[in-house]
Formats: C-alpha cells, sequence, structure tokens
C-alpha cells in the first residue's frame, strides 16, 4: 500500500489501484442512474469518517435530509456520525429551489445557478470549518459552466485545478450514459472510473472500471460490482462473452 493513498472502503477495489485513490486530489466517477455512484461516495467517506477523516458531502441532486435516510439504510453507522460532526450534509435549496419573491412582478431575474466559484468557496468553508480530509460533490452536472467551449474547458480546469489545492480528497460524481464519450472534466481529473449497468438475458449486472488513474498501477479492465446491504463489493473481471453483448 501506498503512503500517499486513502482507503476506498469497498472490498476488492483497494488491491486494484495500489492501496487506495491518490491523497489530496480530484477523483471523477462517472455512470447512468442506479449504477452505483452515490453509494461509492457515501461509502468512502463513512470509511473515513470512521478512521478518523471527517468528510462533507455537497449534494445538488437531492436534500441532505432524503441523502441521509436514504444513506441510513445501509450505513446504519451515519446518523451517529453526523451528530459528531464526522460527516457534514449540505445542499443548495437556494440554487434549486423557485424562490417565491422571483415570481414578483417587477423582477425578471433568472433562477439562481451554481456556479464553480461559489461552490468551490462553499466547499473550502465547510472543509475548514470541519477540519475533513474527504469530501464528495453530486454532482458536477448541475454546475453551470460557460456554454462556451474554449470559455468551458478553461472554467472547468480551474475548477478542478482549485479543488486539488485543499489538501483534501475528493470524489466528483458525473451523470453519464456512455463509456464511449468523454467529458471535458475528465481530461482534468486525476481519475477517472466509469459504473457500469446493463441488462443481459433479462437480468441487470453491474460493472466498475478504472478508466485512468494517473501515477498509479491499475487494472483496468471491467469488473463485476455488487450492492450488499452493507455497501458495493467489487468481484471477479467479467468475461468478454458479457461484455460484447
Amino acid at each position: 500500500m501506498r503512503k500517499d493513498c486513502v482507503p476506498t472502503g469497498v472490498p476488492g477495489l483497494d488491491e486494484l489501484i495500489e492501496g487506495g485513490l491518490p491523497k489530496n486530489r480530484a477523483h471523477l466517477i462517472l455512470g447512468p442512474p442506479g449504477s452505483g455512484k452515490t453509494t461509492f461516495a457515501i461509502q468512502f467517506l463513512v470509511d473515513g469518517a470512521m478512521n478518523g477523516e471527517n468528510g462533507v458531502y455537497f449534494s445538488l441532486t437531492d436534500a441532505k435530509s432524503n441523502v441521509i435516510v436514504d444513506a441510513s439504510r445501509m450505513f446504519p453507522q451515519i446518523k451517529k456520525l453526523v451528530e459528531e460532526e464526522k460527516l457534514i450534509f449540505l445542499d443548495f435549496e437556494d440554487y434549486l429551489s423557485y424562490a417565491s419573491d422571483l415570481w414578483a412582478e417587477e423582477r425578471k431575474e433568472e433562477v439562481y445557478s451554481m456556479t464553480p466559484a461559489t461552490l468551490f468557496f462553499e466547499l473550502k468553508r465547510a472543509i475548514k470549518r470541519t477540519n475533513a480530509s474527504r469530501y464528495v460533490i453530486d454532482s458536477i452536472s448541475l454546475i453551470k459552466f460557460s456554454g462556451v467551449i474554449k470559455e468551458e474547458l478553461r472554467e472547468i480546469a480551474r475548477f478542478i485545478r482549485n479543488l486539488s489545492s485543499l489538501n483534501c480528497t475528493g470524489i466528483i460524481i458525473s451523470e453519464m450514459l456512455d463509456p464511449g464519450r468523454y467529458s471535458i472534466e475528465q481530461f482534468f481529473a486525476h481519475s477517472v472510473i466509469f459504473f457500469h449497468s446493463f441488462m443481459q438475458n433479462n437480468k441487470m449486472f453491474r460493472a466498475i472500471q478504472i478508466m485512468k488513474m494517473r501515477g498509479t498501477k491499475h487494472d483496468n479492465n471491467m469488473r463485476a460490482l455488487q450492492i450488499t446491504s452493507r455497501g458495493l463489493r467489487v468481484g471477479d473481471e467479467l468475461e468478454w462473452t458479457l461484455k460484447s453483448d
């Protein structure tokens, strides 16, 4: 196990990446809905909090109360960790909810949008307040980047570069259906891990694949992924016949 890595808490995964995720870097998690991305992220935070590393979870997709309730079914210790402030869950309700005053006739402003800079400074404050070592952003897909390609490239590169300056190991979740396509953030993240979800013979299969992890000897084959009552577990390499159908 390398000294500069952080265990994920997912059985079967860390031995594929030399002991864990590279420390103090931003790691991108991609995949379709229901593939296990959020479970992975919470499992990563819970494992850290249970071992003296506080964590911050920023939800851009759901209310923090819902995230905690749903996660506690698989990780019952999460409520105690929240009470002890070893884990904090935050959301951006002001940016996602319709504010009543925005409907006033005299105001023509758009509903608030979450910018990369806003998220970064909110995250930085939360990390400092809780002395966190780990964080999760769920998901980057809802952050408002510029629609101009050149500006978007610059914004995403700057955003991820600044995340890496926080001295914190981060998971950034992004929604993606096709593993054959590339999003801009994949080029700038230190690691890219894809969560697959597909049907075979009328049965749902899930798999995990490490697409990129800089400076780390890693397995990049598709591995079976099981969602158990205690979280995720990585299994054996999937046969080619299963992957190619």
